[in-house]
């Protein structure tokens, strides 16, 4: 919590992806990769309004690196 009724969450995520099969041709494949990411995101309200932004950094090895982020804004139309 950032103050009342703020909020801020961050985030780092690793995986390591592996796959290892038969192609149907008599060879095998066997692939291995490193995913890491970073987030960020923030969120609070201002009057009746709902506000929230977002960033996430992918690194996908051998694929490589995109940002993207989301910008929200919501209004409850009911209690």
């Amino acid at each position: 919590e950032l103050s009342d009724g703020w909020r801020l969450d961050a985030g780092l995520e690793h995986e390591r992806q592996s796959i290892s099969s038969d192609d149907g041709f008599g060879s095998l494949v066997d692939r291995h990769r490193a995913v890491n990411a970073l987030l960020l995101g923030a969120g609070g309200r201002v009057a009746a309004l709902e506000l929230q932004a977002n960033l996430r950094h992918d690194d996908i090895e051998g694929t490589g690196r995109e940002t993207t982020g989301r910008l929200a804004l919501g209004w409850p139309f009911a209690e």
